[in-house]
């Protein structure tokens, strides 16, 4: 058998603009039950979001499965600062709060960080890349768009269906007759410039 090479995960953070790289960070937050909560400054992976179309596709109809919750839990996870986890946890089941409160947490959290990209991040290599074929791409060209995400919740409580209001501008139509497939996407060439050079 071939091999068919050798892949390495680039390590991504996002640099304001004058920034000095040896000062503390600075980090994006937001608020929950009067705790602060702080986001990452980088691209969180890419399997979250691909965990949780997959579960929606297995999905029979527009409700949530145990491995969409799970996927979704996934996605808020990658996004949030590790040292700040466990007091977002701690807060929610303090508060009680259920899906209705998490998904529009996750829907804004997640298109806040991953949008960066459409920014032209700062790439930040940690050594060498041991990518036997080449798997980067070049910076792309600021484009002046925003993120490739919209977020329009109404305004009522959200439901398994508003999941599909995070899309990307690019929309992917499904097939006729398997509307479980209109799940949120990244096209490729999007995703792989801001996994290239975040």
């Amino acid at each position: 058998m071939a091999n068919l090479g050798s892949f390495s995960v680039v390590k991504r953070t996002i640099a304001q603009a004058g920034e000095d790289p040896a000062a503390e960070p600075k980090y994006d937050s937001f608020t929950f039950e009067g705790e602060e909560i702080r986001v990452i400054n980088g691209i969180p992976s890419g399997l979250p979001l691909m965990e949780f179309a997959d579960a929606m596709a297995a999905a029979d109809d527009d409700s949530l499965n145990m491995e969409a919750l799970g996927a979704m839990y996934a996605m808020l996870q990658s996004c949030i600062l590790p040292a700040d986890w466990g007091r977002f946890r701690k807060a929610a089941n303090r508060a009680g709060a259920g899906f209705d409160d998490l998904l529009p947490i996750t829907q804004q959290v997640w298109a806040a960080v991953v949008g960066r990209f459409s920014q032209g991040p700062s790439d930040s290599q940690d050594g060498p890349s041991t990518t036997s074929t080449s798997s980067k791409a070049s910076s792309p060209e600021p484009t002046g768009q925003h993120s490739p995400f919209k977020v329009d919740l109404p305004g009522q409580q959200p439901s398994a269906p508003d999941l599909r209001l995070l899309t990307p501008a690019n929309e992917w139509t499904p097939p006729p007759g398997r509307p479980d497939l209109a799940v949120p996407l990244v096209s490729v060439e999007d995703y792989a410039r801001g996994r290239a050079t975040a």
